[in-house]
């Protein structure tokens, strides 16, 4: 089960809906109660499961991903995080940009393992060291907070200038608004509207208004 920005990411058989949802094996947020998720139909799936098995005896890191995303999604398998954390540790060893995010999650949040936020730290930067947007965004996240590092907002917006330049929606928001705030740049309320309208194009609505306010009170 997977929230809406993820869904695209696995195989779509069938809809269902349940009132008791986890997080999203992707991004780790959690996903809106009655929201529609999807499941591998059972004959895809346990045909996928049995080739994913015979790819981790061949060190596939691809295939420790589907593992740990049917794990820790309940497809085909009984959920088991644990199970889930082993497969994605596997393909994180294996330089899985995305089984490196979601075991940086998992330690991060205990799920599936004992929570470590430094060894959630370590693989969240291994995989932003790849150019991983997602990685990029909840890093830049934890460098503004200093949540499990000093706060740092040069490096936040860093971060999030590496991936707002690929497109990534949430990264371009956070930068508009460094831009319009001055957090780890000079303000310039140009960058800002100009960051925050490609956001806002991707689908986070709340960044108009700010743009909006700029165009009609502080863009001179």
């Amino acid at each position: 089960m997977v929230c809406p920005n993820c869904n695209r990411k696995i195989n779509m058989e069938q809809l269902v809906r349940i009132n008791n949802v986890p997080l999203c094996p992707f991004c780790r947020k959690e996903v809106a109660y009655y929201q529609e998720i999807t499941y591998y139909a059972d004959s895809v799936a346990e045909d996928l499961f049995n080739r994913s098995l015979e790819g981790v005896k061949n060190d596939d890191p691809q295939s420790m991903f589907i593992l740990g995303t049917m794990y820790d999604t309940g497809s085909f398998v009984d959920r088991n995080l644990e199970m889930a954390f082993k497969y994605y540790l596997m393909g994180a060893k294996h330089e899985h940009v995305d089984c490196q995010h979601n075991v940086a999650n998992m330690y991060r949040n205990g799920e599936g393992v004992k929570q470590d936020k430094h060894l959630g730290f370590f693989w969240l930067k291994r995989a932003a060291d790849h150019g991983f947007d997602r990685s990029l965004c909840v890093l830049g996240d934890l460098y503004m907070n200093g949540v499990g590092v000093d706060p740092d907002f040069n490096k936040a917006f860093e971060c999030w200038y590496k991936a707002a330049k690929h497109g990534h929606a949430d990264s371009q928001y956070n930068l508009g608004m460094c831009y319009y705030h001055g957090v780890g740049t000079k303000m310039n309320n140009r960058e800002a509207i100009l960051w925050l309208e490609k956001a806002y194009s991707n689908g986070i609505w709340e960044a108009k208004s700010i743009v909006d306010y700029i165009k009609r009170n502080e863009l001179h």
